[in-house]
């Protein structure tokens, strides 16, 4: 795999961090653990946060589909990703007081922007460097974008599993993670981009 990686603002200014907020929180908003809205909000204080959202059950039905030979890899492929891109404009008024979603490919003219949720079909289609198929989700694309920024760390907010860090291949196994995500994870812990799994459902940390 070989990644192209992009200079733009967001990145030179600071170093920033991206978070992916999995698709069976987004089921479920009332149980959005406080600890990750003050997480995004305290970090936003000091870098770029770049936030990505999951696709939920609405991928589960384009899986059913999948299955039963209604849609090709490629079209299931690239209805889930506009789902992940329909979910930025429909969840981040919500989640993130209002935040800014903008393509991905303008993410240059954003260093200003404490937070921002981002669209990344077109930015996708453009670059060929990650694969198209089921093994290829919502987490391996945030890992996509995490190099891309050169993040610092990267964060999965998933509704299972233990908050801290984690091994990503142990993760996959469990089947926590799409099957390609260990394989992006290396190259993100080798350019020195930290990774972090919060349980972002816990109903003992939930807001009111």
């Amino acid at each position: 795999m070989n990644f192209r990686p992009i200079t733009d603002s967001i990145a030179n200014s600071a170093f920033p961090v991206v978070f992916k907020i999995g698709g069976s929180l987004l089921d479920r908003t009332h149980l959005l653990s406080r600890t990750l809205l003050e997480r995004i909000d305290e970090e936003s204080r000091h870098c770029p946060v770049i936030v990505l959202f999951g696709g939920g059950r609405e991928v589960d039905k384009l899986r059913e589909e999948h299955r039963s030979g209604r849609l090709t890899d490629d079209q299931a492929h690239w209805q889930a990703v506009d789902i992940m891109d329909r979910h930025a404009e429909q969840f981040s008024p919500m989640i993130l007081n209002h935040a800014p979603v903008l393509d991905f490919r303008s993410i240059q003219e954003t260093s200003h922007q404490p937070v921002i949720a981002v669209k990344v079909e077109a930015a996708l289609r453009d670059d060929p460097s990650l694969p198209v198929g089921w093994h290829i989700t919502s987490d391996s694309i945030a890992g996509w974008v995490a190099q891309k920024v050169h993040a610092r760390r990267l964060v999965l907010a998933k509704s299972v599993g233990q908050s801290g860090s984690y091994d990503p291949a142990q993760s996959q196994r469990l089947g926590w993670v799409d099957e390609y995500f260990p394989t992006i994870a290396r190259y993100l812990i080798d350019a020195g981009c930290a990774l972090e799994w919060i349980n972002a459902g816990q109903v003992s940390d939930t807001t009111e």
